[in-house]
């Protein structure tokens, strides 16, 4: 995913951290928090600037329901959108820029 990202031209990267506990772990929101640092210092290392990086940490109370209906703890994800000054339009279409998009006016 990062290395897709880096591809994108002219722009800076955001991380969008999501990290949570599970209500039945020991200290859910210690380990939300432990998960969420370890994810940002990852991003960090890998190019992404730390002022770049937002977090969103959450205790899980009951599991989601992944696409075939299974229980599943999704208790880490991270997401890897461009800054775009002025506007990210001109990266619509732009082979480099997966998945590719169109404006929406």
């Amino acid at each position: 995913m990062m290395l897709a990202a880096k591809q994108w031209p002219d722009v800076e990267i955001r991380g969008i951290v999501y990290a949570g506990g599970y209500v039945k772990e020991r200290n859910p929101r210690a380990l939300a928090a432990q998960r969420a640092a370890i994810l940002r210092s990852y991003l960090v290392q890998l190019g992404v600037d730390e002022r770049n990086i937002w977090v969103d940490t959450r205790i899980i109370e009951k599991p989601d329901v992944d696409d075939n209906g299974n229980p599943t703890l999704n208790q880490m994800a991270v997401s890897l959108v461009p800054i775009c000054l002025g506007g990210c339009e001109r990266l619509c279409n732009d082979p480099r820029v997966i998945p590719n998009s169109k404006v929406i006016q």
